[in-house]
């Protein structure tokens, strides 16, 4: 599982899981020589000495397996299941420690997570996962009775969400490494470890640990803090991106400064996605009530010398982003800008919400005054160096427009910061769209003309050894501490965002080359060292590894968030705007998006609220039985005779016919059965009442997505023909032609758009016109510009 010395020993790479026949999974120790064994049941975890268990039989076991770690458990409504690493690439180093990319995963199905009479406790549970993928087999096992209609539905649900699951699992955004803690920066990492003292004031928290609550059977009940007893089975992945780049400078030579010299220096980009708000674009915006941000990511940019062991001076500068600091939220309703709502930052909750946000903001990098690394040897650091009165400043760089439909927002964000008051927590306003009219990107410059001084007070982390490894071993020590960070933002903190903190990274980077060459804490910036490193970087070819590596990095924060790669990438790989190649690219990224915001976006943050901890268990096990149960009965009562049932009409009939046809049949029947039951007889949109008044407008879908008439039929059922995922241009022009008449029938007959859009099933999110987003609110419509006349406020 890792091959680190912490946790009692020397640990191997990988360990051997056994799922038996009595309702267990048994996971080999990671420790080199020790006898434990973790053990996992419906109800419990537990650590037992492996003689009291094996030898196992043959018949004892129904499946090994080798993984590379334990990701953790996660409750569904059938059963319990084991989520292991099973796949992985190299990806990036951190000087001597290898950082893996996970593209493999698997889940063994450990027991039902309650007792239960829906199946027959004689029948491995496993194999019933595959009972649901075929209406033959739900038939042959109904009759011999092998399961019922119940936990026929509720294995479905788990089939459904299990697939999601590992869309996300084997998605190549999850990243672990096997002795060094991914989930923190350097600077935290050497916070966190030291045993011997802790900060006063420096915000340690797991809010990027993605898997904590996968794992949280390995915690104390209260805190973070894992059972001594479990720690050889802890292993933190984040979600993110993760990648290095070598950058070679030409310094001159110790012994002859006439002769100049390739030096090697790694770069690795740490993206780190927090899981205290994590969701889709629409789904989640702004803060929550304890102010968490969406689309919250810090990113780290680690430099240190190839040959690291000789050169042994290292840095790390820290920035993020996140959604603007409001609670906020723009409802789907299949329109391309969806109407924004503010809540009223004059409510207590709501400002209290928006102070810890900035509060947090304030503390995670502050200057610890008086602070003292005790090192393994005795020494003591000289970090305090670093200081001086303007350390420890938060530069809130505000992208939005100052106008039109994103100007509320805008006036919002640099009215709480007002009102926030605190020296430390600075605003700076720079809307993109209006500095950088005709693509002409090069007036960003002014942005970093105005933050450039901050910036370099605010430094960057520098120290001279070796990270902290998870076992708190370190022979690092402090030169210069972090004291302060940039908080970038912008409406979905993706694009405009990306660019800002790849031009952020690049101003930082010849500082923390420098401060490595000249083994020191700071850097003049008369430094001839300096001046050299910026030429270098300056000249290099565009596009450079450097701006890729901050490219890629923003794809893959966008694509967990938006669905598609960030717009604007060509300006952030090549400086410039690529006319026709880029515009085309933005253009079928936004459409994209556009469509899958809409129909795809609830089921993916149903997946991010299972692993982030946010689903509710109540609303799990309605689901089961309702869209479950529905599931359950389609395959159970199939309308055309299914391929492998031995009818002529199967044999003759493409499975692929009957595969897209079926859905539609079984759409229909179910539509046809709810209108008898309910006595509509008449499913045109208006209707007379009997007494002859006026006509009374009817649904055409209800607020669950049910279909109501003819039209809200063709609705539903155009959408289960809508691509859950769009990769080439195949399934870009299936899902645009199912999106187009989705939208049309939407328009002409005034279906209500949030009615038909994908929502989220299993999380509890404020709507607009709720709570603190009902009355008081400030409602921004799509068409609205900031001053208009039609900007007021909603009262609910």
């Amino acid at each position: 599982m890792a091959s680190r010395t912490d946790a009692g020993g020397e640990r191997t790479t990988s360990v051997k899981i056994v799922r038996t026949n009595d309702q267990r999974v048994i996971i080999d120790s990671p420790i080199k020589g020790s006898t434990d064994v973790l053990v996992i049941t419906p109800t419990k975890v537990s650590v037992i000495d492996r003689g009291d268990i094996f030898p196992l039989t043959d018949t004892d076991v129904t499946e090994t397996l080798d993984a590379f770690g334990f990701l953790g458990v996660i409750d569904l409504a059938f059963a319990r299941y084991v989520l292991v690493a099973t796949k992985r690439v190299l990806t990036a180093t951190i000087q001597a420690h290898k950082v893996w990319k996970i593209t493999g995963t698997a889940a063994l199905l450990v027991g039902p997570t309650e007792n239960t009479n829906d199946y027959d406790s004689k029948t491995d549970p496993a194999s019933l996962l595959t009972v649901v993928s075929a209406s033959t087999k739900v038939v042959a096992a109904l009759k011999a009775k092998v399961v019922d209609e119940q936990g026929l539905a509720k294995i479905a649900l788990d089939k459904e969400l299990l697939d999601g699951l590992f869309k996300l699992l084997n998605s190549g955004n999850i990243f672990y490494c096997e002795n060094y803690d991914l989930t923190m920066s350097v600077q935290h990492n050497l916070f966190d470890k030291c045993k011997e003292q802790k900060p006063a004031k420096t915000v340690l928290d797991d809010r990027y640990h993605l898997n904590r609550q996968l794992q949280f059977a390995l915690y104390q009940n209260e805190g973070s803090a894992i059972i001594p007893a479990f720690a050889p089975w802890e292993f933190k992945v984040i979600l993110g991106f993760v990648g290095s780049i070598e950058v070679l400078i030409p310094l001159p030579d110790d012994k002859n400064p006439e002769i100049t010299v390739n030096h090697k220096y790694m770069v690795t980009l740490v993206s780190r996605i927090s899981t205290r708000r994590l969701g889709t674009r629409y789904v989640l915006r702004g803060l929550d009530m304890n102010g968490n941000a969406a689309n919250s990511v810090e990113m780290e940019q680690i430099v240190f010398h190839n040959d690291f062991r000789t050169e042994k001076f290292m840095s790390s500068f820290v920035q993020v982003r996140g959604s603007a600091p409001a609670i906020w939220t723009q409802t789907l309703d299949l329109s391309y800008r969806p109407n924004m709502t503010i809540a009223n930052t004059q409510d207590t909750t709501v400002w209290n919400s928006i102070a810890a946000h900035l509060s947090d903001l304030r503390d995670q990098y502050v200057f610890e005054k008086g602070w003292i690394e005790v090192m393994p040897n005795g020494e003591e650091s000289d970090a305090d160096d670093s200081w001086n009165e303007e350390s420890g400043k938060v530069i809130c760089v505000n992208l939005l427009d100052d106008k039109g439909f994103e100007g509320p927002l805008t006036r919002t964000f640099a009215e709480v910061t007002k009102r926030f008051s605190d020296s430390r927590v600075q605003y700076e306003e720079f809307p993109v769209n209006k500095y950088c009219k005709k693509m002409n990107f090069r007036n960003m410059e002014i942005l970093i003309s105005r933050v450039r001084e901050r910036l370099n007070v605010n430094g960057f982390f520098v120290a001279e050894g070796e990270v902290t490894t998870l076992s708190g071993h370190s022979i690092l020590r402090p030169r210069r501490l972090q004291t302060g960070l940039a908080r970038v933002s912008c409406l979905d903190s993706l694009d405009r965002t990306n660019l800002t903190c790849t031009l952020f990274a690049r101003h930082v980077l010849p500082y923390q080359i420098s401060a490595i060459v000249n083994h020191s804490a700071g850097v003049a910036d008369d430094s001839p060292t300096l001046r050299l490193i910026r030429k270098v970087l300056q000249n290099t070819a565009a596009p450079s590894p450097f701006t890729s590596l901050w490219a890629d990095s923003g794809d893959s924060i966008s694509i967990l968030y938006a669905g598609t790669r960030a717009l604007k990438g060509d300006v952030t790989r090549t400086g410039q705007r690529q006319w026709l190649s880029g515009s085309v690219e933005d253009g079928m990224n936004a459409v994209t998006r556009y469509y899958l915001n809409n129909f795809t976006d609830g089921h993916k943050q149903d997946v991010y609220d299972l692993v982030s901890g946010q689903a509710d268990p109540a609303k799990l096990a309605v689901l089961a039985q309702t869209e479950g149960l529905r599931r359950a009965r389609h395959l159970q009562r199939p309308i055309l005779p299914q391929p492998g049932d031995g009818s002529l009409v199967s044999a003759v009939v493409p499975s692929l016919i009957i595969n897209i046809v079926e859905p539609f049949l079984q759409n229909a029947r179910e539509f046809a059965r709810d209108a008898l039951e309910s006595h509509v007889r008449k499913p045109s949109a208006v209707r007379r009442s009997s007494l002859g008044g006026p006509k009374v407008k009817r649904e055409h879908v209800d607020d669950d997505g049910t279909p109501l008439s003819y039209v809200g039929l063709a609705v539903t059922s155009l959408k289960l023909y809508a691509p859950p995922q769009v990769v080439g241009l195949l399934q870009f022009t299936i899902a645009m032609i199912v999106f187009l008449y989705v939208f049309l029938l939407v328009k002409l007959f005034g279906v209500p758009g949030e009615h038909v859009v994908d929502r989220p099933r299993l999380g509890n999110y404020i709507r607009a016109g709720e709570g603190v987003l009902g009355e008081g609110a400030l409602m921004v419509t799509g068409k609205e510009a900031a001053g208009s006349k039609s900007s007021k406020k909603k009262q609910r």
